[in-house]
């Protein structure tokens, strides 16, 4: 598999790739990272869907979960914006975004913790 397009210099050392030959179902995937990304940003399950834009804590939070689920696993951005019904350019300027806003000390903290959520929740003990 090709390593992820978005940025992993070793300032951001702490992403782990979880999966190799066995990547969660999509489902799996979208529903664990969506959880996840919407409780920390306190955003409803449904404006991950949505077809505009909407709200910008509800975009920020789709952007982190589509990055969450390229980095995370690995997922290219073709399979990414399949899974959040979305087009690959969209996934690409989301990394892009996040990847900038993680020199905030506090965002990028925020993200190392939602990764480990994400990583434990995907592993077969995660499972419950």
């Amino acid at each position: 598999m090709d390593r992820p397009e978005c940025d992993t210099s070793p300032v951001h050392q702490s992403v782990v790739f979880l999966c190799d030959d066995s990547c969660p179902a999509d489902e799996q995937l979208r529903a664990v990272v969506e959880t996840s990304v919407g409780l920390v940003f306190s955003v409803r399950s449904q404006d991950f869907g949505s077809i505009t834009r909407g709200r910008a804590r509800a975009a920020l939070a789709r952007q982190v979960a589509m990055y969450l689920s390229h980095v995370a696993c690995r997922r290219t951005f073709t399979d990414v914006g399949r899974i959040f019904a979305r087009d690959r350019t969209t996934v690409a300027h989301a990394c892009g975004v996040v990847e900038d806003l993680r020199d905030d000390q506090r965002f990028d903290r925020i993200l190392d913790l939602l990764e480990a959520i994400v990583r434990f929740k995907l592993s077969p003990r995660g499972e419950n």
